[in-house]
């Protein structure tokens, strides 16, 4: 009779990298502000260690999540200062307001779909485990070597 002990035992050699699970921290976080934040401070912690693959989409990430989180805040200022300077109830200054919040959504939106565009091309590679050519890039297509 075969003994099976081992066979259920994961091999060392394979394990899984935390990647993919940055990406879908940071693809979440767009939605759940402090979420960047998270996966800011995971990407700069682990873009030195690991495969080479590894780190340069660990640099990506740091990068996409520092541009997410200054985004948001710059936007969140802005709304909050459209809000707090619109005291007036007028009709025109409510017409004033709605407008300046819709380009400050805009602004979100162009932000969100950057980040969403770099992390689901990163998160492809990721799969294939190739590396980012130039993972210092911010530019919105990412290539891999």
């Amino acid at each position: 009779m075969q003994d099976n002990i081992g066979m259920n035992q994961p091999d060392v050699s394979m394990q899984k990298s935390g990647v993919p699970a940055n990406y879908a921290v940071l693809l979440f976080g767009m939605f759940t502000f402090p979420l960047p934040i998270y996966t800011l401070f995971v990407a700069k912690r682990q873009r030195k260690t690991g495969e080479e693959w590894e780190k340069t989409h660990y640099e990506a990430q740091y990068r996409s999540a520092v541009v997410l989180t200054i985004g948001v805040l710059v936007t969140g200022v802005l709304a909050f200062t459209v809000f707090w300077r619109s005291s007036d109830n007028s009709q025109l200054q409510q017409f004033y307001t709605q407008i300046w919040l819709s380009q400050i959504g805009k602004i979100y939106l162009l932000l969100t779909a950057w980040t969403a565009v770099r992390s689901v091309r990163g998160l492809y590679f990721a799969g294939g485990k190739r590396a980012l050519a130039n993972p210092k890039s911010y530019w919105v297509w990412p290539k891999a070597i």
